[in-house]
């Protein structure tokens, strides 16, 4: 049980520093790229959960 513990707590710590670096070093373009491809995917996905 604590090895899956060890490996989430791992894998959660990877993700945030993964995330912390990208906010450090990503330009405001990039971020309106992914900002509209979110939307872009959040909308489509919401149009195929309506049929």
């Amino acid at each position: 049980m604590a090895n899956v513990v060890n490996f989430v707590g791992g894998l959660l710590e990877g993700l945030w520093k993964g995330i912390s670096y990208s906010v450090e070093h990503m330009s405001v373009t990039q971020w309106g790229i992914l900002g509209t491809a979110s939307v872009v995917v959040g909308f489509m996905l919401l149009r195929t959960q309506r049929f």
